[in-house]
């Protein structure tokens, strides 16, 4: 890089990371592979990005994925087949050169993110299980957290069964330990 003229320039190029939270925190710009669970961490982390998709994956998902960050200016995206020393060197010291494009980078980045992804999840599969419950005709008490058994004895505190849950569904006056059909 240096050879490049950028003396101040450092990179940290790795095979393969263990410590994805610690590298990526540090990260002023993240080059990468455009996986679901990468740029879904992406906008999490805040952190802006050059997307190299992998042509080798079913439907060319990874380019769509990409897209989603390219399209909200969080992203830069150079396909396997234009990838080149010289392209890729351009798309860092197009995004790094001026501070306001990092900064504006990051912003967007920031925006696309989706913090509550296990609430919306939740949400759906209560509102699928109250569906499959009047369908099938199943009395349906509600819903649990875990504060609401605080102090219940372990006999009948379901989540003595369940240690890792946050929810538990209550059914008549039992605890629904199996699946609904559906």
């Amino acid at each position: 890089m240096q050879q490049r003229g950028a003396a101040e320039t450092t990179a940290d190029i790795r095979e393969y990371i263990y410590d994805m939270p610690y590298q990526m925190a540090a990260a002023d710009l993240v080059i990468c592979r455009c996986g679901a669970m990468t740029l879904s961490e992406l906008p999490a982390a805040g952190k802006p990005a050059i997307l190299i998709p992998s042509p080798y994956v079913a439907e060319n998902h990874q380019y769509h994925n990409a897209m989603v960050l390219v399209n909200r200016g969080a992203a830069v995206c150079i396909e396997e087949k234009d990838l080149t020393a010289d392209r890729l060197w351009a798309a860092i010291e197009e995004v790094t050169s001026d501070p306001a494009t990092l900064q504006r980078m990051e912003e967007n980045v920031r925006g696309a993110a989706i913090l509550d992804a296990d609430e919306r999840i939740m949400k759906e599969l209560k509102a699928k299980i109250v569906e499959f419950a009047k369908k099938d005709g199943i009395d349906l008490i509600g819903f649990a957290d875990r504060s609401r058994f605080e102090g219940v004895a372990a006999k009948n505190n379901p989540f003595s069964i369940f240690p890792e849950a946050k929810t538990v569904i209550l059914v008549g006056k039992r605890i629904c330990r199996g699946s609904l059909r559906g």
